[in-house]
């Protein structure tokens, strides 16, 4: 018998895949969620903040950004204005929240695709611009009590920057000499930072900075490639992307690394039009979402979790990507472009809930 918690009338009763065990997740809407696309989420003082290119949650106007404490949605100062795809990243960093992504703006001041909220108000974070074949952030982290921005770029906040640039609270730096190619996102692992991108024969393999220098991983995956997410579980560093070999062994969009080597990843995921944006850690399993479904052709519904032993679906009848996941409040929530889940208008953002077995 199982007993389920956080149990809606809206929320829906998932069957897992043929190839896999059976088990129930289920997915909740929530209330007035933004009325577009979700990129990023993270928590700050509390609340849930969600990042995309929406302009309003609710009836309340939000360009880009909001928040939620779990009843009710707010938005966050003035937003942010001015871009396309709006916010793509944010991040806690000495105390206050770094959005980056595709905007120049709070409301009138400009700001040049990154800025940083205190609680109360935002303000630009230093001075200068952003140029580069995509000039604006699309990956943060905070690696040894520094902020690391990255994308495809040559300069951020006035100074020179391949690809990648770090921020020490008061001011930019570059990182070394950079990276050769667009950085899709970035990692901590084992004391070293790790950008993932999109790399060919003239961008060379993927690297890793130790804080002094960079050092390649060497040839672990195929050419011709881009890693799209990263995530730790059970002491590796799973690394997810459109190649099909790691380590010199066939891997379907999914590998490992150990700190030395890559290795396939147990069971592949995905099939060769795939997309895995999002990957992240919630009860001992680890969740993908994207846009793929499985290399045997059976639908993965662009959502679905490693148990140790095998791939399981966690919805049907999917639209869109999943591009984010988060903890908040106990509850793990997905974001991304859906406008559908189960066959059910879920837009954009749901909370999912595991049955805990008696």
């Amino acid at each position: 018998m199982k007993k389920i918690i956080g149990l809606t009338l809206l929320s829906f009763v998932l069957l897992l895949c043929s190839q896999c065990n059976r088990t129930e997740i289920y997915l909740s809407p929530i209330d007035n969620a933004p009325d577009s696309s979700i990129f990023a989420m993270a928590v700050y003082n509390n609340e849930l903040y969600v990042g995309g290119c929406f302009d309003s949650v609710g009836n309340v106007k939000s360009k880009y950004i909001a928040k939620w404490d779990g009843k009710k949605w707010t938005s966050v100062g003035k937003g942010l204005n001015q871009g396309y795809r709006g916010v793509e990243a944010l991040v806690v960093y000495k105390g206050e929240l770094y959005a980056a992504g595709d905007f120049n703006y709070i409301d009138t001041i400009p700001v040049d695709h990154i800025a940083k909220w205190n609680g109360k108000e935002w303000t630009p974070v230093g001075n200068g611009k952003t140029d580069g074949v995509f000039p604006y952030v699309t990956s943060l982290c905070v690696y040894k009590d520094e902020l690391y921005a990255a994308s495809r770029f040559d300069s951020l906040g006035g100074i020179r920057a391949n690809n990648i640039a770090k921020w020490n609270g008061e001011r930019w730096d570059s990182v070394g000499n950079g990276v050769n190619y667009t950085v899709n996102a970035l990692a901590v692992y084992k004391d070293e930072l790790y950008p993932g991108g999109i790399c060919d024969k003239e961008s060379g393999n993927l690297v890793k900075w130790n804080g002094q220098k960079w050092i390649s991983l060497g040839k672990g995956i195929t050419t011709n490639w881009s890693v799209q997410s990263y995530a730790i579980y059970q002491d590796k560093l799973i690394t997810a992307g459109t190649f099909d070999s790691a380590g010199g062994k066939p891997a379907e969009r999914i590998a490992k690394w150990d700190g030395n080597k890559f290795e396939p990843f147990e069971k592949g995921v995905a099939d060769r039009e795939a997309s895995m944006v999002a990957m992240e850690i919630y009860d001992n399993e680890l969740f993908v979402g994207g846009k793929f479904d499985f290399p045997s052709g059976e639908k993965a519904n662009n959502i679905i979790k490693w148990n140790g032993e095998n791939w399981q679906t966690v919805a049907t009848d999917t639209s869109g990507y999943v591009s984010c996941f988060i903890t908040y409040n106990g509850d793990f929530y997905a974001g991304g472009s859906f406008r559908r889940l189960n066959g059910q208008p879920i837009k954009f953002l749901t909370k999912l809930t595991i049955p805990i077995e008696k």
